[in-house]
């Protein structure tokens, strides 16, 4: 993604108040994954990388999405 992004990749600290147009990718690309949206994630991860490295993005973010919905938080 580094070496093959449309524009410079950035990632913003975790105590910034603003979110890079980078993070909104990746968040949203999580997100369409964990709902199966298949449209709507393939065209996300084209926006962040080129098509051939799409479809690991892709893997690599039904990883995260996965780890994430088996992440359980007993609030009792």
């Amino acid at each position: 993604m580094f070496c093959e992004g449309f524009d410079p990749f950035s990632i913003q600290l975790i105590s910034s108040e603003f979110i890079s147009a980078d993070e909104n990718c990746l968040s949203k690309l999580i997100l369409y994954t964990s709902l199966g949206n298949e449209k709507e994630f393939i065209q996300t991860a084209n926006m962040i990388c080129s098509k051939p490295l799409s479809s690991n993005l892709i893997l690599l973010a039904k990883d995260v999405s996965s780890v994430l919905m088996g992440l359980r938080l007993d609030i009792s």
